[in-house]
């Protein structure tokens, strides 16, 4: 439900704040793990702990299509 502090689909990282709030739990991977796959849903790429360009370019080659990868 959207409240004045979460919308619908968007991604948080700890529980919520206010009661009433539903969680879809999902799961999530490092660059690491997600090497050699490709996906074919979105990509939610966290850019606050990339420490250099190749884990980037390891991240975004995960996806079919530029319009899958969204950063955060």
């Amino acid at each position: 439900n959207n409240t004045t502090l979460y919308k619908n689909g968007q991604i948080i990282f700890e529980d919520p704040k206010i009661g009433g709030v539903t969680v879809e739990k999902s799961n999530a991977f490092t660059i690491h793990k997600s090497q050699g796959k490709t996906s074919d849903t979105n990509l939610f790429i966290d850019t606050r702990k990339i420490k250099n360009l190749r884990m980037i370019y390891t991240a975004i080659t995960r996806a079919r299509y530029w319009e899958q990868i969204y950063f955060f």
